[in-house]
């Protein structure tokens, strides 16, 4: 027993390397994206269209390839996930046109679109009853490279590696994270590998999927808008260079903290996560009538505290709540989070340019407020069919 252990706690740890390295990326992808545009010669326009590259997969992909997670073997689809990755960021690395960089970038993101989802329910496949703490500890180990990769890199390039050096440390790290997956077997737990031998009912896209859906596209107005924003916030209206440079690590780190007592906590995940989107509503209304020099740092912390459970906590009630369809659900979540994505920037740019930056974080807490109503749709519908969110909670 002892060594059916050790194999899956290595296991599971060979996935959160890969979710480290999607977050070395894509922060990383944004510090660079100076030296990009200088070496490249891109526009404003030009920039924001490869940036949002990195949504559409998102969008696309599980479109097309969410109904094959739970019918093949999720383990090969995950090693197909970091090839994908690798050899995007192999294109990247060697770019020597626009159109090479833009191809590099479409293909990493189509390796990513899918890697959330597929690792959560892989790994929840070892052991269903901790589906909260895997879903957490996948995004724990994706914050973590947040945090790391501006700190990393400012010093790396300062010590002269060309910007290059980000996507050929990824394309080895991908790289070895495909190989080493495709090598291993980790133990599924008995019961669901007899109940994945028994017929499974036809996945329905019910009022619980479309509330699972609506909140991730919603959370996906309120983190990534909060954050995309927030070094502009701080140079524009509250005018602290300070805050512009460390807020989205600091945001990163907290989330990290966060997510780590959340694996702990024993209380209903809709409850938790309606109490976190509702507390990052009020970081956003705080940033928008207190931007303050030297105080709204304390908004992107309390940002980062109630907000970094909601999404992970969600993939686990989608676990919960489709146990027989846990890839499809958690794909087409990945779909309603792009959609989300690639709507937010626009909209807080509109709202910005007509209201000022600070009052565009109101943006984040009106999709806050929504966000929470479609949690509390989906837990009073659960408790109406005779589930018990409660007793599935860790």
């Amino acid at each position: 027993m002892e060594q059916v252990s050790v194999r899956n706690r290595i296991f599971e740890y060979t996935c959160y390397m890969f979710m480290l390295l999607f977050g070395v990326q894509l922060a990383g992808y944004q510090y660079s994206l100076i030296y990009i545009m200088q070496e490249f010669s891109l526009n404003n326009t030009t920039l924001g269209l490869l940036s949002s590259m990195q949504f559409l997969p998102s969008l696309i992909v599980p479109l097309l390839c969410g109904g094959l997670v739970d019918r093949y073997n999720k383990r090969w689809i995950a090693v197909g996930c970091a090839a994908a990755y690798a050899v995007g960021c192999a294109c990247v690395f060697c770019s020597a046109s626009m159109g090479m960089l833009a191809a590099g970038i479409g293909i990493l993101a189509c390796g990513s679109a899918m890697a959330p989802a597929v690792l959560t329910t892989l790994l929840a496949e070892m052991d269903p009853a901790n589906s909260n703490r895997y879903a957490n500890m996948v995004e724990v180990f994706y914050s973590l490279g947040n945090v790391v990769a501006p700190v990393g890199l400012a010093w790396l390039i300062g010590q002269g590696m060309p910007w290059r050096g980000l996507y050929a440390i990824v394309t080895v790290g991908s790289l070895a994270v495909a190989i080493a997956l495709s090598c291993m077997h980790p133990r599924l737990k008995i019961e669901l590998t007899q109940a994945a031998q028994e017929p499974t009912e036809k996945f329905r896209l019910n009022l619980m999927a479309l509330m699972l859906i609506a909140f991730a596209m919603l959370y996906n107005f309120v983190e990534p808008g909060f954050m995309t924003f927030a070094s502009t916030y701080f140079t524009e209206a509250a005018g602290d260079a300070w805050g512009a440079s460390i807020s989205i690590s600091l945001t990163g780190l907290m989330m990290v903290v966060s997510r780590m007592i959340a694996i702990r906590l024993r209380c209903a995940k809709e409850k938790m996560i309606m109490t976190g989107v509702l507390g990052a509503g009020v970081a956003g209304l705080l940033m928008a009538f207190l931007p303050v020099k030297g105080i709204s740092v304390l908004w992107c912390v309390l940002f980062g505290f109630v907000a970094g459970p909601c999404w992970p906590m969600m993939m686990s009630v989608a676990i919960d709540c489709f146990p027989n369809s846990s890839g499809r659900m958690t794909t087409l979540i990945m779909v309603g989070g792009g959609i989300g994505g690639l709507l937010v920037s626009p909209l807080m740019g509109m709202v910005s340019d007509m209201a000022g930056i600070a009052l565009s974080y109101l943006v984040v807490t009106l999709a806050a407020l929504l966000g929470a109503t479609a949690i509390w749709v989906l837990y009073r519908h659960r408790k109406r069919r005779g589930e018990s969110p409660e007793k599935q909670s860790l």
